[in-house]
């Protein structure tokens, strides 16, 4: 399916990504991935980006909890809200997805790095985080 996709994102005309954003609308959760992506890492267009990822996420899509949190938290294609940022971090870090090792990573060196916690308070927070989805 990667492949596909790759090859697909590689050869995109106007003509099929009129396409691909017509079937969108349809809620096709596999085409909205790919737009969310291609619009948000490929082309920068993080507004966009941030449309099918909350378009995604509504069909409870966890994956894209990872693009939504680093959009908010950096203020890219949305205001930035670091709060929301966190918030989306650690609905990812909860649910099982692909992202949420990234997600939990992410929220270890915010609140680390960013001096919110102490070291061992983050540990306890991440086995917590981690105690949820298991």
């Amino acid at each position: 399916y990667d492949t596909l996709v790759e090859d697909l994102i590689n050869k995109m005309t106007p003509d099929a990504l009129e396409l691909f954003e017509y079937i969108a609308e349809y809620n096709d959760l596999d085409t909205i991935e790919m737009l969310m992506l291609y619009f948000y890492y490929d082309l920068e267009d993080y507004e966009k980006g941030v449309y099918y990822a909350k378009k995604a996420y509504e069909q409870n899509y966890y994956e894209s909890c990872l693009l939504l949190a680093d959009a908010y938290y950096w203020g890219q294609g949305v205001e930035k809200d670091i709060e929301k940022g966190i918030s989306y971090y650690e609905e990812g870090a909860n649910n099982a997805s692909l992202n949420q090792h990234f997600c939990r990573e992410v929220l270890s060196e915010i609140f680390y790095e960013d001096k919110i916690m102490d070291k061992p308070t983050v540990i306890l927070m991440i086995i917590f985080i981690s105690q949820k989805t298991i």
